[in-house]
């Protein structure tokens, strides 16, 4: 029951911080729209066992994979479609559901569960703002 638990207060988690990324990356997008950043966003290293986006244009981790549970919070410019479509062949088998923010002013969202390490990939975009938000969870193991 614990790991229920678990899992769904990850999933939320994984959901606002997708959901954050995209809603600050459009306010970003739209306060520095007149001038050009010449520094790229950080990126950190991906320690989930999930892959990790080719065409990121951010990603931040948190947590400390394996001995700990981890979050990485992560975009890119690509589409919704496109994201989806690489995840899904780079996870087959993985249980797809609609995301909880499916459908909120125009969101899209889709959650990919694998279950050996309740492992998760929540993916969302929203209209008018540009690419996509992406987390990666998984539980502590060892």
């Amino acid at each position: 029951m614990f790991t229920s638990h678990r899992t769904a207060a990850t999933i939320v988690i994984a959901v606002l911080l997708a959901t954050t990324t995209v809603c600050s990356k459009s306010a970003s997008q739209a306060s520095s729209a007149s001038a050009k950043s010449s520094s790229k966003s950080k990126i950190d290293t991906n320690l989930t066992d999930l892959p990790t986006y080719p065409n990121l244009t951010s990603g931040m981790m948190m947590g400390h994979p394996p001995t700990q549970g981890g979050l990485y919070d992560a975009h890119t410019n690509d589409s919704f479609e496109q994201v989806l479509a690489w995840y899904r062949a780079k996870l087959p088998g993985a249980r797809e559901q609609k995301s909880i923010v499916d459908g909120v002013n125009g969101q899209k969202g889709i959650e990919l569960h694998l279950a050996k390490w309740n492992e998760q990939v929540v993916i969302t975009s929203r209209p008018g703002t540009q690419g996509t938000a992406f987390a990666l969870g998984q539980d502590a193991h060892h």
